[in-house]
């Protein structure tokens, strides 16, 4: 049997060298369609599949607070809701809190440098099931307000700081301004659950998160029990947020909701990736098609081969087996090939949706992605070999002996073969060029949505004032420490040249920032617990004018609207909307944190994300409701990027101990705002594009051999009286029926094929006929451009030397 097996290789060898026109083309075929199918696969394979680096990581859940009021499914949690699912569940073996932080970190020499990290319980590293790898985690006391300051750091960070040195001891860094004794060394490879990017943790101390049930600031991460169940943990989780609930006005429609700590971290990437995938799948499958109907077209040349072999005792599945073999070898071969192109291409995929798709860091071939290309490369080889297999090992003995081989290779049943496969080719292409239409269109009216705010030349820089130096204020809003700070920054700003104007504010106009609930003064109050939600973004004086937010009716906030002033708000046009439709706003008063009298209207800007609709949204004064995590927004008359530095200054003459992060242009972010829905219409538009071509070299091969076979009846026809007119309308008539019977199966599918895509798309339906309509006129142009060339062809034959052709 091995012997016959090494025998069939090396005469399906000789074959591919024998025939290097057809071989090359097959390979490249295949390595095309088994490339994409590699790279995307590594991609769900890195995304989807390979498990979160934790122990036992399938037990991992992460457990939001929801709220009906504002209808969120998945809002941070505050401390004292914290405190009371830990004691009363009983659905998990261990459960922690995390609060994001960025610290200044100083060492007394550099500038002050921006550190990812975070505040955690104590519980937080067990939880995830990972321990220190020298020193050890935080203790009880430690992990209490007004306990030492210390410190676990990543192994990276230790590495860098301290060049490796295994001793702790004295070992301190200095956060925010304040010495932290370090106490342990996370393990090579331990990443936070919600930011890669963290790499010091402190215990969580902060009274006013810990002890104020208003403050959603927490993200919880809880262990499964060993017997409990995600459904368990649910219904439980519920029972718990019900007694809460009935117990605290200030939880009132709060819930809880427990999901999967993976699914969490993929959840929104997942249909997009799976749509890809079904993608590449019907470009390989073209790709099978295609050299299917080259290798019938090549079964014309063979036919008098396998009728000898089998006039010699070749039986059917001996002869089915070797034509098999080549099949396989050429598949192996190409899929070495795609291999090769998707080594390649996984860089490119990297670079194009580093922004948008969360693990792609860890993108690669593994063992897995290698079977998975091998399995698809046989499966490949099986799929295109086996109908040209079938028919071959099938061949009319007497036809083809007389015919030398020709006969036998243009039967009727060979030759509608061959045109079903081009009408599946054409099929598979129009499905897969409607869904990159779709996805062009959708991404076209996102780039269309009115921003409501110019952010060319906008320099966009986050600062975090640190507890240590400006402690939070009992008597809050009164705040003057924060407050002169912002005053000073944006009048050393003023003096940068090349500044044209800065403004501080709750967040940049792309973060969907705060919400807070409220009521309208003279207006029924609603029950307690019950005041609708509305977004908060504090400002200061002249963010308006920066940002290019127009106003709409009233005034701006000025330099008045201070600690010392009548407390005063600004609110967007869908406030307006929603709240005052047949009112003026202008003078009514809102009641959130205070009483805020409206003295302005400005124009709309989509909180949560392009895509979503925009919101009611105010904007109080923020040097009268100061916050300490702010964006500082600087409008420049040159390149943004190139005043940052001078930027950074201004903010360490006013704090030297501040380390500005984030530092990006508004456009940059915009830019990242549309990153995913542009990767998935490139990729996908890239693969409709390579089905095109594809089904055009389908169409033109299938008339060029039709054309070559019918040399005889074509000069008949001529001799008769037909003239080149005629021939023209016969043989692009034939394609064009194929083509057109194609698309009509394809518009079909694609009825239902598409709406798997509905979760993607924006501003338009998933059966938008205008996207219909242009892709059937682009296939109709791309198939008759690849009938005309064999049709000129057949129009240019000599009636004398085609009736001579024995075709």
């Amino acid at each position: 049997m091995l012997t016959s097996l090494l025998h069939d290789l090396r005469f399906a060898a000789r074959g591919l060298v024998k025939w290097p026109g057809f071989s090359t083309m097959a390979i490249l075929t295949l390595a095309l369609g088994i490339g994409a199918n590699t790279a995307i696969f590594s991609v769900i394979n890195a995304v989807l599949l390979a498990p979160l680096p934790y122990p036992d990581a399938e037990r991992l859940m992460i457990v939001w607070q929801t709220d009906r009021m504002s209808g969120s499914a998945a809002e941070p949690v505050s401390g004292p809701d914290f405190f009371d699912w830990r004691e009363q569940s009983r659905s998990f073996a261990g459960m922690a809190a995390h609060y994001p932080m960025e610290f200044s970190l100083l060492d007394g020499v550099n500038d002050p440098e921006r550190v990812s990290g975070g505040a955690v319980t104590q519980e937080f590293f067990s939880v995830l099931g990972s321990q220190p790898v020298i020193g050890r985690s935080f203790s009880p006391e430690e992990a209490q307000p007004g306990g030492e300051k210390v410190a676990v750091v990543s192994h990276s960070f230790w590495k860098n700081s301290s060049g490796a040195d295994p001793s702790l001891s004295n070992r301190t860094i200095a956060l925010d301004g304040v010495p932290h004794r370090v106490i342990g060394v996370m393990p090579p490879g331990f990443v936070s659950p919600r930011n890669p990017e963290e790499r010091v943790w402190t215990p969580l101390q902060d009274t006013e998160i810990l002890n104020n049930r208003d403050r959603h600031n927490l993200r919880v991460f809880a262990r499964l029990a060993p017997a409990a169940s995600t459904a368990e943990a649910q219904a439980d989780m519920s029972g718990i947020a019900t007694r809460l609930e009935r117990q605290y006005p200030e939880n009132k429609g709060r819930g809880a909701r427990v999901e999967g700590l993976h699914e969490s971290v993929v959840g929104d990437i997942r249909p997009a990736l799976l749509v890809l995938m079904g993608a590449v799948v019907f470009v390989l499958l073209i790709a099978c098609v295609n050299v299917a109907n080259a290798l019938l077209a090549r079964a014309l040349v063979r036919s008098r081969e396998i009728v000898i072999r089998t006039a010699l005792g070749a039986g059917r599945l001996r002869v089915i087996r070797q034509l098999l073999t080549e099949s396989l070898l050429l598949a192996l071969v190409g899929g070495a090939l795609g291999l090769l192109l998707a080594t390649w291409g996984l860089e490119v995929l990297k670079s194009l949706g580093a922004s948008s798709i969360p693990r792609l860091d860890s993108l690669g071939i593994d063992a897995r992605v290698f079977a998975f290309t091998a399995g698809v490369s046989l499966l490949t080889g099986i799929t295109f070999g086996l109908l040209p297999a079938l028919q071959l090992a099938r061949p009319d003995l007497q036809a083809a002996i007389k015919a030398g081989g020709a006969g036998a290779g243009s039967n009727v049943s060979r030759r509608r073969l061959r045109a079903a496969l081009v009408i599946v080719q054409v099929a598979l292409a129009a499905v897969l060029t409607i869904g990159a239409g779709l996805l062009i269109r959708s991404f076209s009216r996102l780039q269309e949505v009115e921003l409501g705010f110019n952010p060319q030349g906008l320099l966009k820089l986050d600062l975090s004032l640190p507890q240590a130096r400006y402690p939070y204020p009992e008597d809050y809003p009164n705040w003057p420490q924060v407050a002169r700070f912002y005053t000073d920054v944006l009048e050393r700003l003023r003096e940068v040249q090349g500044v044209e104007s800065a403004a501080i504010g709750l967040n940049h106009p792309l973060k969907a920032g705060w919400t807070t609930q409220f009521t309208i003064e003279g207006r029924p109050e609603p029950p307690s617990g019950q005041a609708e939600e509305i977004r908060v973004r504090s400002v200061t004086p002249g963010y308006f004018q920066t940002v290019g937010q127009p106003l709409r009716s009233g005034r701006a906030l000025t330099e008045q609207d201070n600690a010392q002033g009548p407390p005063v708000v600004l609110v967007n046009e869908a406030f307006v909307r929603r709240y005052f439709t047949n009112e003026n706003p202008i003078g009514r008063k809102l009641v959130f944190w205070g009483t805020f009298e409206i003295v302005g209207v400005v124009g709309d800007v989509p909180f949560t994300g392009l895509a979503s609709p925009v919101e009611p949204a105010m904007y109080p004064s923020l040097l009268q409701l100061p916050m300490s995590e702010v964006s500082l927004l600087v409008r420049t008359r040159e390149d943004p990027l190139r005043l940052s530095q001078a930027v950074r200054h201004a903010v360490w003459s006013v704090d030297s101990e501040l380390a500005p992060f984030d530092i990006a242009t508004l456009e940059q972010l915009l830019a990242e705002a549309t990153a995913q829905p542009r990767f998935n219409m490139l990729l996908l538009g890239s693969f409709a594009a390579v089905a095109l071509v594809l089904a055009a070299m389908g169409i033109y091969g299938l008339m060029l051999f039709s054309v070559v076979h019918r040399t005889r009846e074509i000069g008949i026809r001529m001799a008769m009286g037909a003239d080149r007119r005629d021939v023209l309308k016969l043989i692009i008539g034939q394609g064009m029926l194929l083509l057109l019977l194609g698309l009509a199966i394809g518009l079909v599918i694609s009825l239902g094929v598409t709406r798997l895509m509905a979760s993607l798309l924006f501003g338009i339906p998933s059966y938008d006929w205008a996207t219909f309509l242009t892709v059937s006129f682009v296939l109709a142009t791309v198939g008759l451009i690849a009938c005309c060339v064999p049709s000129l062809r057949a129009s240019r034959i000599e009636p004398v030397v085609a009736i001579k052709c024995e075709g």
